[in-house]
Parts: structure tokens; sequence; C-alpha cells
């Protein structure tokens, strides 16, 4: 399993757009999550704008305005897709991976600003985890932090970060230690930065894949930097074989096909 999720701070721009291309188009993942889209709609034109492989589906919740706004996008050919389910600060999808016989629950979130409405939130997404045996995996811009470490710069909310922790341990959930950069989210001057963004996942994520990591990848068009999660194990169905119409005129195709 491969996603990645970015906090995008809108998709107005052709920049952005293909900046979200050339991830998808390098690191191949199964399904790549925006938050703050800023935009109230999505149409299919726009979602395969920024998925440039075959094989797409997506969900998403429009903005408020300006404010706001999740998508995400999956390789159908990979995740299908059997329940949808959004509000305003999340989006999921459950569905069937290929090889793996649990379902899989995929929940984009763009938590608020308001430790109130953050809390909200948590007490929203503990009903849904609760609800089902589900390998969960849960992505986002949180909006808050763990731990002290996790800011430069920047106030200490302890309620919320009490509030917070206590959502991840009730649901048994695991955070990934982010391999290298420890921040990803910074303010124009550098000075100030934070550890917002992150991959929770239900304990039966390592029953399927056990070799898992988080990378915090250069940011470009935003203030916040994609995060990458990625695991080396895994079992996809066969491998997809290529063969080119110019083979055909070699030398020798015809035997070394016979003879394989």
């Amino acid at each position: 399993m491969i996603g990645i999720s970015l906090n995008s701070n809108g998709l107005g721009g052709d920049n952005k757009k293909e900046w979200i291309r050339n991830l998808i188009d390098e690191c191949c993942p199964m399904f790549f999550g925006v938050q703050e889209t800023k935009l109230e709609r999505i149409d299919h034109c726009l979602a395969h704008s920024l998925w440039p492989r075959n094989f797409m589906e997506f969900a998403f919740c429009g903005s408020v305005g300006a404010s706001g706004g999740i998508l995400t996008l999956w390789d159908s050919h990979v995740f299908v897709m059997e329940q949808c389910f959004k509000e305003r600060n999340f989006v999921g999808v459950i569905g069937s991976c290929i090889g793996v016989s649990s379902k899989i629950g995929l929940l984009n979130v763009y938590a608020p600003q308001s430790s109130t409405s953050k809390e909200a939130v948590w007490r929203s997404i503990d009903s849904l985890l609760n609800s089902s045996n589900i390998i969960w995996v849960v992505f986002g811009n949180f909006n808050v932090v763990r731990s002290p470490d996790e800011r430069n710069g920047c106030l200490f909310n302890v309620g919320e970060v009490c509030a917070f922790n206590d959502f991840i341990s009730q649901n048994g959930l695991f955070d990934f230690p982010v391999c290298e950069r420890r921040f990803t989210c910074f303010d124009k001057d550098g000075r100030k930065a934070s550890k917002l963004d992150r991959f929770l996942v239900s304990a039966s994520f390592f029953d399927i894949w056990k070799d898992a990591n988080v990378n915090v990848l250069y940011r470009s068009y935003s203030d916040h930097c994609p995060i990458l999660l990625k695991v080396k194990g895994g079992n996809y169905g066969p491998k997809p074989f290529k063969i080119f119409n110019k083979w055909f005129n070699e030398i020798g195709f015809d035997e070394l096909v016979s003879s394989t």
C-alpha cells in the first residue's frame, strides 16, 4: 500500500495541479488525499486532471466558500469502494483491496481550528472507527500536535493535545514517526513550524502490512509538505505484463517465447 496526503491550501493554480500529478506519477499511490481544496465542487474533469493514470475514482466534500474542502482519489483497479460517507471535516470510503480479505477504510481528515470543534470531530470519528471490524487508515491535517517537540515557535495548547492523544489511544490507532523531517507545516518565513499532518492506522493494519513507514516529502506550492505512507510488503495480485509490438519483429522472439 502507498498513500499520499497533502494540505494543498487551494487547488486553483496549474502549478499545484501539476505538482499533484507529478507526485502521483512518481510514487504510484493507491490513494491520494487532499485537504483544503477551497473548491465547492469537484467534477470528473478536474479529478482526472490530477490523476495521470487510468482506473481512478474519487470522493469529495466541497468547501464552504473558500474555506475547507476535502478530496480523496484512489486507484480503482486496486481499491474498490463499497461505501462512502462525508461530513464537513472528513471524507471516508470503505471497500476492498486486491489481495486483502479484510475491508479497508480510508478516512481523509481536515480538522478545524477551534478546540471545541476539533473535539466534536474526534467524537464523530470515534463512532465510525468503533462501528465495525475494518482496517482503518486515517490521514490528513489534524491541526494539532501531540507533544511540545512537534512545534517550533508556536503556542502549545495542552488541552487540545490531551484530547487528541486520548482520541488516538482510545481508538487503538498507531501514529507513525516520520522519517528525516520533523515538521510538516511552515509559515512564510520558516520561523514557525509544526507537525500537523500524519497517518494513523488501526492495529490490524500490521497484520497485512508489517513493513510500513511515513516520509515527509518536499513542499512546493503549499505551506504544508506532502506525507507519504509506503509499505514494502503486501499482495496486490499478479504484476501487469507489458509487451511492445516492435518485439515481434526481433530475430529469435518466437523461439524465446516458446522456450520460456
